[in-house]
Protein backbone atom coordinates (compact mmCIF):
# COMPACT_ATOMS: atom_id res chain seq x y z
CA UNK A 1 0.00 0.00 0.00
CA UNK A 2 1.32 3.40 -0.98
CA UNK A 3 2.42 5.57 1.93
CA UNK A 4 1.11 9.14 2.21
CA UNK A 5 2.45 11.73 4.59
CA UNK A 6 0.29 13.00 7.42
CA UNK A 7 0.41 16.53 6.01
CA UNK A 8 -0.70 15.40 2.56
CA UNK A 9 -3.67 13.47 3.94
CA UNK A 10 -4.83 16.49 5.95
CA UNK A 11 -4.38 18.81 2.97
CA UNK A 12 -6.67 16.56 0.91
CA UNK A 13 -9.36 16.84 3.59
CA UNK A 14 -9.08 20.62 3.41
CA UNK A 15 -9.24 20.45 -0.40
CA UNK A 16 -12.46 18.45 -0.22
CA UNK A 17 -13.97 20.97 2.20
CA UNK A 18 -13.06 23.97 0.04
CA UNK A 19 -14.35 22.26 -3.13
CA UNK A 20 -17.64 20.94 -1.76
CA UNK A 21 -18.30 23.44 1.07
CA UNK A 22 -18.89 20.64 3.56
CA UNK A 23 -16.86 18.41 5.82
CA UNK A 24 -16.05 15.09 4.18
CA UNK A 25 -17.50 11.90 5.60
CA UNK A 26 -15.23 8.89 5.76
CA UNK A 27 -16.84 7.38 2.64
CA UNK A 28 -16.09 10.56 0.65
CA UNK A 29 -12.36 9.87 0.71
CA UNK A 30 -11.85 7.38 -2.08
CA UNK A 31 -9.71 7.04 -5.24
CA UNK A 32 -12.82 7.12 -7.43
CA UNK A 33 -13.46 10.74 -6.37
CA UNK A 34 -9.82 11.73 -6.73
CA UNK A 35 -8.84 11.57 -3.07
CA UNK A 36 -6.70 9.18 -1.01
CA UNK A 37 -8.64 6.16 0.27
CA UNK A 38 -10.14 6.44 3.74
CA UNK A 39 -8.04 3.39 4.69
CA UNK A 40 -4.89 5.55 4.72
CA UNK A 41 -6.57 7.90 7.16
CA UNK A 42 -7.57 5.18 9.60
CA UNK A 43 -4.05 3.74 9.53
CA UNK A 44 -2.55 7.15 10.25
CA UNK A 45 -5.15 8.69 12.60
CA UNK A 46 -7.06 5.74 14.08
CA UNK A 47 -10.52 7.33 13.96
CA UNK A 48 -12.19 9.58 11.42
CA UNK A 49 -13.09 12.17 14.05
CA UNK A 50 -9.35 12.56 14.75
CA UNK A 51 -8.83 13.39 11.06
CA UNK A 52 -11.42 16.18 11.17
CA UNK A 53 -10.05 17.50 14.44
CA UNK A 54 -6.45 17.66 13.21
CA UNK A 55 -7.44 19.20 9.87
CA UNK A 56 -8.09 22.44 11.72
CA UNK A 57 -11.30 23.11 9.80
CA UNK A 58 -13.71 25.23 11.82
CA UNK A 59 -17.26 24.99 10.56
CA UNK A 60 -19.93 27.43 11.58
CA UNK A 61 -22.83 25.53 13.14
CA UNK A 62 -25.22 24.75 10.32
CA UNK A 63 -27.75 22.67 12.13
CA UNK A 64 -29.35 25.25 14.38
CA UNK A 65 -32.80 24.49 15.78
CA UNK A 66 -34.26 27.01 13.33
CA UNK A 67 -32.54 25.33 10.38
CA UNK A 68 -33.76 21.86 11.40
CA UNK A 69 -37.35 23.04 11.80
CA UNK A 70 -37.24 24.87 8.46
CA UNK A 71 -36.11 21.61 6.82
CA UNK A 72 -39.16 19.81 8.21
CA UNK A 73 -41.37 22.55 6.80
CA UNK A 74 -39.56 22.28 3.46
CA UNK A 75 -40.30 18.54 3.38
CA UNK A 76 -43.97 19.25 4.11
CA UNK A 77 -44.12 21.80 1.31
CA UNK A 78 -42.33 19.48 -1.14
CA UNK A 79 -44.27 16.27 -0.41
CA UNK A 80 -47.53 17.59 1.03
CA UNK A 81 -47.22 15.80 4.38
CA UNK A 82 -45.23 15.83 7.61
CA UNK A 83 -42.35 13.33 7.34
CA UNK A 84 -41.98 10.17 9.37
CA UNK A 85 -38.45 9.31 10.49
CA UNK A 86 -38.25 6.61 7.83
CA UNK A 87 -39.40 8.96 5.05
CA UNK A 88 -36.90 11.68 6.00
CA UNK A 89 -34.05 9.16 6.09
CA UNK A 90 -34.83 8.02 2.53
CA UNK A 91 -34.74 11.49 0.93
CA UNK A 92 -31.38 13.02 0.03
CA UNK A 93 -30.59 16.60 0.91
CA UNK A 94 -32.13 16.67 4.39
CA UNK A 95 -30.51 16.51 7.85
CA UNK A 96 -30.24 13.04 9.40
CA UNK A 97 -32.93 11.79 11.76
CA UNK A 98 -30.27 11.39 14.44
CA UNK A 99 -29.58 15.13 14.33
CA UNK A 100 -33.21 15.79 15.33
CA UNK A 101 -33.00 13.41 18.28
CA UNK A 102 -29.88 15.21 19.49
CA UNK A 103 -31.80 18.51 19.57
CA UNK A 104 -35.34 17.44 20.45
CA UNK A 105 -36.61 14.95 23.00
CA UNK A 106 -38.99 13.21 20.59
CA UNK A 107 -39.86 13.28 16.90
CA UNK A 108 -43.28 14.62 17.83
CA UNK A 109 -41.68 17.57 19.64
CA UNK A 110 -39.66 18.46 16.54
CA UNK A 111 -42.76 18.33 14.33
CA UNK A 112 -44.83 20.37 16.78
CA UNK A 113 -42.20 23.10 16.95
CA UNK A 114 -42.20 23.15 13.15
CA UNK A 115 -45.96 23.64 13.22
CA UNK A 116 -46.64 20.11 11.91
CA UNK A 117 -48.65 17.21 13.32
CA UNK A 118 -47.33 13.72 14.00
CA UNK A 119 -48.78 11.01 11.76
CA UNK A 120 -49.49 8.20 14.22
CA UNK A 121 -47.67 5.00 13.24
CA UNK A 122 -50.21 2.65 14.79
CA UNK A 123 -53.22 4.86 14.00
CA UNK A 124 -54.67 3.95 17.41
CA UNK A 125 -55.40 7.52 18.46
CA UNK A 126 -57.01 8.81 15.27
CA UNK A 127 -60.51 7.86 16.43
CA UNK A 128 -62.20 8.37 19.78
CA UNK A 129 -64.57 5.89 21.45
CA UNK A 130 -67.49 8.00 20.20
CA UNK A 131 -66.18 8.02 16.60
CA UNK A 132 -65.93 4.23 16.52
CA UNK A 133 -69.23 3.60 18.32
CA UNK A 134 -71.14 6.01 16.07
CA UNK A 135 -69.79 4.28 12.96
CA UNK A 136 -70.98 0.88 14.22
CA UNK A 137 -74.40 2.31 15.09
CA UNK A 138 -74.59 3.94 11.66
CA UNK A 139 -74.17 0.53 10.03
CA UNK A 140 -76.71 -1.03 12.42
CA UNK A 141 -79.36 1.63 11.66
CA UNK A 142 -78.90 1.34 7.88
CA UNK A 143 -78.75 -2.47 7.66
CA UNK A 144 -80.85 -3.44 10.69
CA UNK A 145 -78.23 -5.92 11.92
CA UNK A 146 -75.06 -5.95 14.00
CA UNK A 147 -72.04 -5.34 11.74
CA UNK A 148 -69.48 -8.04 11.16
CA UNK A 149 -65.78 -7.28 10.95
CA UNK A 150 -65.64 -7.62 7.16
CA UNK A 151 -68.51 -5.08 6.84
CA UNK A 152 -66.30 -2.33 8.23
CA UNK A 153 -64.29 -1.27 5.21
CA UNK A 154 -63.19 2.13 4.00
CA UNK A 155 -64.57 1.21 0.57
CA UNK A 156 -68.00 0.81 2.20
CA UNK A 157 -67.72 4.23 3.81
CA UNK A 158 -66.86 2.99 7.30
CA UNK A 159 -63.85 3.13 9.62
CA UNK A 160 -61.78 0.02 8.74
CA UNK A 161 -61.98 -3.02 10.98
CA UNK A 162 -58.31 -2.92 12.07
CA UNK A 163 -58.83 0.41 13.86
CA UNK A 164 -61.40 -1.24 16.15
CA UNK A 165 -59.06 -4.11 16.95
CA UNK A 166 -56.16 -1.80 17.75
CA UNK A 167 -58.35 0.48 19.87
CA UNK A 168 -60.30 -2.15 21.82
CA UNK A 169 -58.24 -5.32 21.47
CA UNK A 170 -60.96 -7.18 19.55
CA UNK A 171 -63.86 -6.36 17.27
CA UNK A 172 -66.39 -7.99 19.62
CA UNK A 173 -65.27 -5.69 22.45
CA UNK A 174 -65.83 -2.72 20.12
CA UNK A 175 -69.35 -3.93 19.29
CA UNK A 176 -70.15 -4.29 23.00
CA UNK A 177 -68.78 -0.81 23.73
CA UNK A 178 -71.24 0.58 21.17
CA UNK A 179 -74.13 -0.98 23.13
CA UNK A 180 -74.76 -3.74 20.58
CA UNK A 181 -74.93 -7.49 21.19
CA UNK A 182 -72.32 -9.35 19.14
CA UNK A 183 -73.47 -12.65 17.63
CA UNK A 184 -71.91 -15.91 18.85
CA UNK A 185 -70.10 -14.25 21.76
CA UNK A 186 -71.09 -17.08 24.09
CA UNK A 187 -68.80 -19.67 22.47
CA UNK A 188 -65.70 -20.91 24.28
CA UNK A 189 -62.42 -21.53 22.47
CA UNK A 190 -63.00 -25.29 22.62
CA UNK A 191 -66.51 -24.97 21.13
CA UNK A 192 -65.27 -22.80 18.27
CA UNK A 193 -62.51 -25.27 17.43
CA UNK A 194 -64.99 -28.16 17.55
CA UNK A 195 -67.37 -26.31 15.18
CA UNK A 196 -64.51 -25.59 12.82
CA UNK A 197 -63.32 -29.21 12.81
CA UNK A 198 -66.84 -30.57 12.25
CA UNK A 199 -67.44 -28.14 9.38
CA UNK A 200 -64.15 -29.17 7.77
CA UNK A 201 -65.14 -32.83 8.14
CA UNK A 202 -68.52 -32.22 6.47
CA UNK A 203 -66.94 -30.26 3.61
CA UNK A 204 -64.00 -32.59 3.17
CA UNK A 205 -61.67 -29.59 3.12
CA UNK A 206 -60.67 -26.62 5.26
CA UNK A 207 -63.36 -23.90 5.11
CA UNK A 208 -62.22 -20.50 3.85
CA UNK A 209 -62.96 -17.16 5.50
CA UNK A 210 -65.33 -16.28 2.67
CA UNK A 211 -67.26 -19.52 3.18
CA UNK A 212 -67.80 -19.24 6.94
CA UNK A 213 -68.78 -15.57 6.62
CA UNK A 214 -71.43 -16.61 4.09
CA UNK A 215 -73.10 -18.99 6.57
CA UNK A 216 -76.11 -17.67 8.48
CA UNK A 217 -75.88 -19.79 11.64
CA UNK A 218 -72.17 -20.08 12.13
CA UNK A 219 -69.63 -17.90 14.00
CA UNK A 220 -68.10 -15.24 11.77
CA UNK A 221 -64.39 -14.85 11.06
CA UNK A 222 -64.43 -11.90 13.49
CA UNK A 223 -65.41 -14.30 16.28
CA UNK A 224 -62.36 -16.43 15.52
CA UNK A 225 -60.26 -13.26 15.32
CA UNK A 226 -61.33 -12.17 18.79
CA UNK A 227 -60.58 -15.59 20.31
CA UNK A 228 -57.40 -16.58 18.48
CA UNK A 229 -55.94 -13.41 16.96
CA UNK A 230 -57.06 -14.26 13.41
CA UNK A 231 -58.68 -17.06 11.44
CA UNK A 232 -55.40 -18.61 10.32
CA UNK A 233 -54.32 -19.11 13.92
CA UNK A 234 -57.65 -20.77 14.66
CA UNK A 235 -56.95 -23.24 11.85
CA UNK A 236 -53.53 -23.97 13.35
CA UNK A 237 -55.06 -24.67 16.78
CA UNK A 238 -57.69 -26.90 15.14
CA UNK A 239 -54.90 -28.84 13.37
CA UNK A 240 -56.53 -28.17 10.00
CA UNK A 241 -54.53 -27.81 6.76
CA UNK A 242 -54.11 -24.18 5.69
CA UNK A 243 -55.71 -23.01 2.46
CA UNK A 244 -52.51 -21.87 0.86
CA UNK A 245 -50.57 -21.37 -2.33
CA UNK A 246 -46.99 -20.18 -2.70
CA UNK A 247 -45.87 -16.99 -4.38
CA UNK A 248 -42.57 -15.16 -4.89
CA UNK A 249 -42.75 -11.49 -3.87
CA UNK A 250 -40.28 -8.67 -4.23
CA UNK A 251 -42.26 -5.59 -3.13
CA UNK A 252 -43.30 -4.11 0.20
CA UNK A 253 -45.82 -6.81 1.14
CA UNK A 254 -46.23 -7.54 4.84
CA UNK A 255 -47.24 -10.64 6.75
CA UNK A 256 -50.94 -10.72 7.70
CA UNK A 257 -50.13 -12.20 11.11
CA UNK A 258 -46.96 -10.45 12.32
CA UNK A 259 -46.73 -7.47 9.89
CA UNK A 260 -43.06 -8.20 9.15
CA UNK A 261 -41.37 -7.47 5.83
CA UNK A 262 -38.10 -9.23 6.61
CA UNK A 263 -38.86 -12.63 5.11
CA UNK A 264 -39.09 -11.44 1.53
CA UNK A 265 -38.40 -14.78 -0.21
CA UNK A 266 -41.09 -17.46 -0.22
CA UNK A 267 -44.46 -16.53 1.25
CA UNK A 268 -47.70 -18.49 1.54
CA UNK A 269 -51.11 -17.22 0.53
CA UNK A 270 -53.49 -18.40 3.26
CA UNK A 271 -57.19 -17.58 2.81
CA UNK A 272 -56.22 -14.69 0.58
CA UNK A 273 -53.65 -13.31 3.06
CA UNK A 274 -49.87 -13.35 2.70
CA UNK A 275 -48.18 -15.22 5.57
CA UNK A 276 -44.41 -15.29 6.15
CA UNK A 277 -42.64 -18.61 6.60
CA UNK A 278 -42.02 -18.02 10.31
CA UNK A 279 -45.69 -17.48 11.12
CA UNK A 280 -46.80 -20.38 8.95
CA UNK A 281 -44.40 -22.70 10.76
CA UNK A 282 -45.02 -21.15 14.19
CA UNK A 283 -45.07 -23.94 16.81
CA UNK A 284 -48.58 -24.89 17.85
CA UNK A 285 -47.58 -24.93 21.51
CA UNK A 286 -46.98 -21.16 21.26
CA UNK A 287 -50.63 -20.60 20.36
CA UNK A 288 -51.98 -23.42 22.55
CA UNK A 289 -50.50 -21.97 25.76
CA UNK A 290 -47.85 -24.68 26.17
CA UNK A 291 -44.73 -22.75 25.19
CA UNK A 292 -41.46 -23.99 26.71
CA UNK A 293 -40.51 -21.38 29.37
CA UNK A 294 -36.81 -22.01 28.69
CA UNK A 295 -37.00 -21.23 24.97
CA UNK A 296 -35.68 -18.02 23.44
CA UNK A 297 -39.23 -17.23 22.29
CA UNK A 298 -40.41 -17.43 25.90
CA UNK A 299 -37.75 -15.07 27.26
CA UNK A 300 -38.75 -12.51 24.59
CA UNK A 301 -42.41 -12.69 25.63
CA UNK A 302 -41.56 -12.44 29.33
CA UNK A 303 -39.24 -9.48 28.78
CA UNK A 304 -41.86 -7.56 26.82
CA UNK A 305 -44.38 -8.18 29.60
CA UNK A 306 -41.91 -6.86 32.21
CA UNK A 307 -41.22 -3.65 30.27
CA UNK A 308 -44.93 -3.09 29.64
CA UNK A 309 -45.63 -3.49 33.37
CA UNK A 310 -42.85 -1.10 34.43
CA UNK A 311 -43.60 1.68 31.91
CA UNK A 312 -47.34 1.66 32.78
CA UNK A 313 -48.27 4.10 29.99
CA UNK A 314 -47.07 1.78 27.20
CA UNK A 315 -49.42 0.28 24.62
CA UNK A 316 -48.69 -3.20 23.26
CA UNK A 317 -48.62 -3.27 19.45
CA UNK A 318 -48.45 -7.04 19.09
CA UNK A 319 -51.41 -9.32 18.54
CA UNK A 320 -52.51 -11.62 21.37
CA UNK A 321 -50.72 -14.61 19.88
CA UNK A 322 -47.79 -13.16 17.98
CA UNK A 323 -44.98 -10.94 19.20
CA UNK A 324 -43.36 -10.33 15.78
CA UNK A 325 -44.80 -6.86 15.10
CA UNK A 326 -42.30 -4.29 13.86
CA UNK A 327 -42.84 -2.30 17.07
CA UNK A 328 -43.32 -4.01 20.43
CA UNK A 329 -44.62 -1.06 22.48
CA UNK A 330 -45.50 2.61 22.18
CA UNK A 331 -45.33 5.00 25.11
CA UNK A 332 -45.79 8.74 25.49
CA UNK A 333 -42.26 9.10 26.87
CA UNK A 334 -40.27 6.81 24.58
CA UNK A 335 -42.47 6.66 21.45
CA UNK A 336 -41.98 3.40 19.51
CA UNK A 337 -40.03 0.73 21.37
CA UNK A 338 -38.41 -2.58 20.48
CA UNK A 339 -37.75 -4.71 23.56
CA UNK A 340 -34.51 -6.71 23.51
CA UNK A 341 -33.19 -9.26 25.98
CA UNK A 342 -29.88 -11.05 26.36
CA UNK A 343 -28.19 -13.41 28.79
CA UNK A 344 -24.71 -12.59 30.07
CA UNK A 345 -22.28 -14.67 28.00
CA UNK A 346 -18.64 -15.64 28.39
CA UNK A 347 -16.50 -14.21 25.60
CA UNK A 348 -13.08 -15.33 26.81
CA UNK A 349 -11.59 -16.50 30.12
CA UNK A 350 -11.87 -13.05 31.67
CA UNK A 351 -14.58 -11.38 29.55
CA UNK A 352 -18.38 -11.33 29.61
CA UNK A 353 -20.86 -9.51 27.38
CA UNK A 354 -24.51 -8.99 26.40
CA UNK A 355 -25.51 -8.95 22.75
CA UNK A 356 -28.95 -7.58 21.79
CA UNK A 357 -29.86 -8.38 18.19
CA UNK A 358 -31.11 -5.47 16.06
CA UNK A 359 -31.22 -7.15 12.64
CA UNK A 360 -34.58 -8.08 11.08
CA UNK A 361 -36.27 -5.19 12.91
CA UNK A 362 -37.34 -1.79 11.74
CA UNK A 363 -35.79 1.20 13.43
CA UNK A 364 -37.83 2.18 16.52
CA UNK A 365 -37.33 5.39 18.43
CA UNK A 366 -35.77 3.44 21.31
CA UNK A 367 -34.48 0.00 22.20
CA UNK A 368 -35.10 -1.15 25.76
CA UNK A 369 -32.41 -3.74 26.47
CA UNK A 370 -32.77 -6.12 29.41
CA UNK A 371 -29.55 -7.82 30.54
CA UNK A 372 -30.04 -11.06 32.51
CA UNK A 373 -27.39 -12.92 34.49
CA UNK A 374 -26.02 -16.15 33.00
CA UNK A 375 -28.71 -18.43 34.47
CA UNK A 376 -31.61 -15.99 33.89
CA UNK A 377 -32.52 -15.78 37.57
CA UNK A 378 -32.04 -12.00 37.82
CA UNK A 379 -32.05 -8.84 35.72
CA UNK A 380 -28.66 -7.18 36.19
CA UNK A 381 -28.80 -4.24 33.80
CA UNK A 382 -31.37 -2.23 31.83
CA UNK A 383 -30.58 0.29 29.09
CA UNK A 384 -32.95 2.56 27.12
CA UNK A 385 -31.05 3.36 23.94
CA UNK A 386 -32.19 5.63 21.07
CA UNK A 387 -31.90 3.89 17.71
CA UNK A 388 -29.74 6.79 16.49
CA UNK A 389 -27.11 6.23 19.21
CA UNK A 390 -23.62 5.32 18.01
CA UNK A 391 -23.66 2.23 20.25
CA UNK A 392 -26.37 0.69 18.03
CA UNK A 393 -24.72 -1.53 15.42
CA UNK A 394 -26.16 -2.79 12.16
CA UNK A 395 -26.77 -6.25 13.59
CA UNK A 396 -26.52 -5.91 17.37
CA UNK A 397 -25.99 -3.75 20.42
CA UNK A 398 -23.04 -5.35 22.21
CA UNK A 399 -22.14 -4.29 25.75
CA UNK A 400 -19.15 -5.78 27.54
CA UNK A 401 -19.47 -6.37 31.30
CA UNK A 402 -16.33 -4.42 32.14
CA UNK A 403 -15.55 -0.93 33.36
CA UNK A 404 -14.68 0.26 29.89
CA UNK A 405 -17.55 -1.57 28.20
CA UNK A 406 -20.21 -0.37 30.63
CA UNK A 407 -18.94 3.22 30.42
CA UNK A 408 -19.89 3.27 26.71
CA UNK A 409 -23.52 2.72 27.66
CA UNK A 410 -23.60 4.53 31.01
CA UNK A 411 -25.67 7.44 29.68
CA UNK A 412 -28.44 5.03 28.64
CA UNK A 413 -28.47 2.90 31.79
CA UNK A 414 -31.54 3.02 34.07
CA UNK A 415 -32.32 1.48 37.46
CA UNK A 416 -32.88 -2.27 36.93
CA UNK A 417 -34.67 -2.82 40.24
CA UNK A 418 -38.25 -2.07 39.08
CA UNK A 419 -37.76 -4.49 36.19
CA UNK A 420 -36.19 -7.16 38.39
CA UNK A 421 -39.00 -6.79 40.95
CA UNK A 422 -41.64 -7.52 38.29
CA UNK A 423 -39.51 -10.44 37.04
CA UNK A 424 -39.15 -12.01 40.48
CA UNK A 425 -42.88 -11.67 41.23
CA UNK A 426 -44.04 -12.85 37.81
CA UNK A 427 -46.21 -15.97 37.63
CA UNK A 428 -45.68 -17.03 34.02
CA UNK A 429 -48.63 -19.42 34.15
CA UNK A 430 -50.94 -16.39 34.12
CA UNK A 431 -49.64 -15.40 30.66
CA UNK A 432 -51.57 -16.86 27.68
CA UNK A 433 -48.48 -18.45 26.12
CA UNK A 434 -47.89 -20.62 29.22
CA UNK A 435 -51.39 -20.90 30.74
CA UNK A 436 -51.92 -24.57 29.78
CA UNK A 437 -48.60 -25.85 31.08
CA UNK A 438 -48.60 -28.07 34.21
CA UNK A 439 -47.29 -26.03 37.15
CA UNK A 440 -43.92 -27.08 38.45
CA UNK A 441 -44.03 -28.28 42.01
Amino acid sequence: MQKHSREFLLSEVVRFYETNNKLPAQRDMCNRLGYPSWKYYLIEFGKWKNVIKESGIVVEEKYTDEYLLNELQRFHKEFGKAPTTKELAKVRGYPSVGMYYKRFTTWEEALNKAGLELRERCNVHHYTDDDLANDLLKFYNINNRVPRAHDMKESNGYIPYNYYVKHYGSFITAVKAAGLTPPFEHYTDAELISLLQNLAKDLGTTPTIEYIDSLENFPTSATFDSHFGNYTKALIVANLPLNKSNEKLTGDERCYICNCDTYGGLWSIVDGHRICSRCEKSPRNYINGTLDPNSSTAIGIITEYIVHKVLQDAVICNTPTSFHAETDLISDKYNTINVKSAVLRQAQPNGQFWSFGTHNTTSPHNYICIGFNSDKTKILKVWIIPSSASIVGKYAISITNSLRGLSRAIQYEVDPEPYNKVYQELDIYTLPEFCNLPREV
